[in-house]
């Protein structure tokens, strides 16, 4: 709940409070007097920790911009404790760093969204229009993307390994759900454990 969650965020030290409120906020939903509840909905990043499901705050990974054609893929490592970040592609040098805050709800995966879908779901779970390279398109471009995404809607027997990469990032976030923990860290440190009931986010 807002007040456990203030109370958690307020035994963190000053240095990591601090990295905590720089983290960005969906003003969409929360508006735009920061709050811890606010901060972790638009941030948080799940991953599973022996068949739990946990989610983090991370330092620098949290603060990884979206791409709805991205670059990178994250995983949670057992043995050192930490998420990783592993590149998809090939990244030319100096390029940005991205993450497809993808999820599942009701409708199916955001992979198989078109555009517009797409658009809408991300401005209420982040408070953003994307306007990555896949969103950018235009003309015949744009309709052989929306046509490639439909066709691969209507085939689900799509290979496992594709609903992983999908980065169904926040799907937590987005239905109710059952009380779990909810880990926030910073790098390696543990910061704050808590029992959260998510559909009162």
């Amino acid at each position: 709940t807002a007040p456990r969650l203030s109370e958690a965020v307020g035994r963190l030290s000053a240095a990591s409070r601090q990295i905590f409120f720089a983290l960005a906020q969906n003003s969409v939903r929360f508006g735009d007097v920061k709050t811890p509840e606010g901060i972790i909905a638009t941030n948080a990043i799940p991953f599973r920790e022996q068949g739990k499901a946990l989610g983090g705050l991370f330092a620098t990974l949290s603060r990884l911009n979206h791409s709805c054609a991205s670059n990178c893929v994250y995983k949670w490592n057992s043995n050192i404790k930490m998420l990783t970040c592993h590149a998809c592609r090939k990244i030319p040098a100096g390029a940005e760093l991205t993450f497809n805050y993808g999820f599942e709800d009701a409708k199916g995966s955001s992979i198989y969204m078109s555009r517009e879908g797409r658009r809408r779901r991300l401005y209420y779970s982040f408070g953003f229009e994307c306007s990555c390279e896949r969103c950018s398109l235009v003309g015949a471009a744009l309709q052989q993307s929306e046509q490639n995404i439909a066709e691969i809607g209507d085939d689900k027997q799509l290979p496992a390994v594709v609903t992983m990469l999908s980065a169904r990032a926040h799907q937590y976030l987005l239905a109710p759900a059952p009380s779990h923990s909810m880990v926030l860290l910073l790098s390696r440190d543990v910061l704050i454990e808590i029992k959260l009931e998510l559909n009162e986010l």
